[in-house]
């Protein structure tokens, strides 16, 4: 699938910062029994860093784009089972972050959302 996400926060000296977000996504998901499935997502999102280390000034400065991969792993409900219907869903991001922005900062993401049930 594709992402995109509109994401404003403040900041700590009062301002607030935007970012247009984007990237693809490839899951799967395993039906336990027809309401309940475990779920693992690779994501993969270019967002704009806070904070880029420039190596020749030895400092931080500016922002940049970056790709920044999650490997999303959890699971959720589904009513409906199968086929149409809606879900929620809990995911925790196992890689971690290392580089100059997180998406999940806490690691957790929650999901809501519609199923087509093709």
């Amino acid at each position: 699938g594709i992402t995109y996400r509109y994401v404003e926060y403040s900041t700590s000296g009062g301002g607030r910062l935007t970012d247009n977000q984007y990237g693809y996504r490839l899951f799967s998901r395993y039906y336990i029994i027809p309401q309940l499935f475990a779920h693992a997502e690779f994501e993969s999102l270019n967002l704009t860093s806070l904070y880029s280390y420039d190596s020749n000034t030895n400092s931080w400065n500016g922002q940049e784009r970056i790709w920044v991969n999650s490997m999303l792993l959890g699971g959720g409900v589904q009513s409906g089972g199968k086929g149409p219907g809606m879900f929620i869903m809990a995911l925790y991001n196992v890689i971690g972050c290392d580089e100059g922005y997180c998406p999940y900062p806490d690691g957790w993401l929650i999901r809501v959302g519609v199923t087509a049930g093709f």
